[in-house]
Formats: C-alpha cells, sequence, structure tokens
C-alpha cells in the first residue's frame, strides 16, 4: 500500500490520514486477498516506527530521494522560470510537482510548495505592474480604477465595468451604438496604444480572465494593485488572450 500510494502520488501516506478505499480494493483484487476497510493508518501501524520503516522501503524500492535545502532552492530557481509563463500559483504548483516527481525527488507538503510559488509568482507580477505603470498614463491608471465603482446612471446599478464586460448581442442598431461607446471610453483611455508585450500572454490571459469571472461585489471590495493590473489587462485584451483593440486607433477609417 504504501509502495502503490507513494508511486502514485509522489508522496507518502500521513499517519493520521485515512486510506483511500479505491487503492485497497485495487490491492486487494491485484492481490487475491479478502478486501477490507481501515480507518486509518493508525489502525494499521500500532508502533510509529513500523510505519516509518515501511515508508523508507518503499522510497528506496522506487529510488525517491528526500527534498532537502539543496533540491528547494533548484525547485525556487525553476520556478522563477516558470512563473513567466504560469497563469496562476496553482498552475506553479503542478508544475513544481511535476518537476521535482521527474527528477525523482520526493515531494514536500503542498504548504511549502505553494509557498515557493507564491515567491516566484509575486516577482513576475511586480515586474508586470512596473510595466503597467511605464506604459499606462496615470490619469488612465486612476480612470481605470474608478471604473470598478462607478454606475451608469439610468440603469439598476451596473457599473461602468460591468457594461465593458457584457458581450455583444445581435447586430441591431442599438448594438452598433453600444459598441461604439465602448470603443470610445477605449480611445480615451488610449488602449490601443499600450504596448504590453513584456507582459507574458498567458499571464495577461490569465489576469484578463480574473477580472472577467470576479463578481461585481468583489471587485468593489478589493482596492489591490493586482486588481488594477488585471483590469489594464482586461482593456487590453479579451480573456482569450487575442489583442482587440489595436485596429481602433485608425476607427473611424480616414482619421
Amino acid at each position: 500500500m504504501q509502495f502503490v500510494f507513494l508511486r502514485a502520488s509522489g508522496r507518502p501516506l500521513d499517519r493520521f490520514a485515512v486510506v483511500p478505499k479505491t487503492l485497497l480494493q485495487h490491492l486487494a483484487k491485484e492481490l487475491g486477498v479478502t478486501q477490507t476497510s481501515i480507518a486509518s493508518l493508525r489502525s494499521i501501524y500500532r508502533r510509529r516506527e513500523t510505519l516509518y520503516d515501511h515508508q523508507r522501503w518503499a522510497r528506496e524500492q522506487l529510488g525517491l530521494g528526500n527534498c532537502g535545502e539543496e533540491e528547494l532552492a533548484a525547485l525556487k530557481t525553476q520556478l522563477r522560470v516558470q512563473a513567466n509563463d504560469a497563469a496562476s500559483v496553482d498552475e506553479l504548483v503542478k508544475g513544481a510537482e511535476r518537476w521535482l516527481f521527474e527528477r525523482r525527488t520526493l515531494l514536500p507538503s503542498d504548504r511549502v510548495l505553494r509557498d515557493a510559488a507564491r515567491q516566484a509568482f509575486a516577482v513576475v507580477e511586480q515586474s508586470a505592474l512596473e510595466v503597467i505603470e511605464a506604459v499606462v498614463s496615470v490619469s488612465a491608471l486612476t480612470i481605470c480604477q474608478t471604473i470598478l465603482c462607478e454606475t451608469i446612471a439610468n440603469t439598476e446599478g451596473q457599473t461602468v465595468l460591468e457594461w465593458l464586460k457584457t458581450p455583444t448581442a445581435r447586430h441591431s442598431p442599438s448594438t452598433l451604438t453600444d459598441t461604439m461607446a465602448k470603443v470610445r471610453i477605449l480611445k480615451r483611455l488610449g488602449a490601443h496604444k499600450w504596448n504590453l508585450d513584456r507582459i507574458p500572454a498567458a499571464r495577461q490571459r490569465a489576469y484578463a480572465r480574473a477580472i472577467v469571472n470576479r463578481p461585481p461585489s468583489a471587485s468593489r471590495r478589493r482596492i489591490d494593485r493586482t486588481q488594477t493590473l488585471e483590469v489594464i489587462c482586461f482593456l487590453s485584451r479579451d480573456p482569450t488572450g487575442t489583442q482587440r483593440y489595436g485596429s481602433f486607433a485608425r476607427w473611424p477609417p480616414g482619421r
């Protein structure tokens, strides 16, 4: 049981963990023994030393080494590279698990991996914020922060950002009028001139999706710089990552 679980997950079964039923069913079938139900490892191992002996045996059979300080330092270096294209901390954590597993290294706790991923993610996010501050004017940044909460007259509390997030409806004169109103706001902000190429495309897509998927009430409560970064990426790129406003610089034709 220790061997199969470690081989599949890269981590040993915790002393207080409930043994997965599917693992027991599989082993009982393969070994041709009667299936049993075990609440936790404590019901198997009365001596803690026996548990550790079995876990050590499983690691030796699989050739897995411990994740020490040297391995963690190498992992953090790798995460700083992966963070340039990762869309989230969770994606970085999965990348860290794969990287360690491929190198036959025992996975540390999720907390250790998540802390390392957050540090790497924060470095790249700071770089993205520096890009935003360099290419977006102070006045445009102020407006972008304002549209999160500013409501539109004659609506049921709809904010400007919610209106911009509304998908285009069927072709009609009213749809064209609504779309051109959005274009005018984006041109006023200068969104078609923002050069965000120094921010990885995957990260831009992730920032744009974050602002699209977050409820309006949650957006209004947040005041951090990351949300400003998300709004900028949303206004310059659609959630799929396609730059959509560059052509508006020459709209309407002849101007």
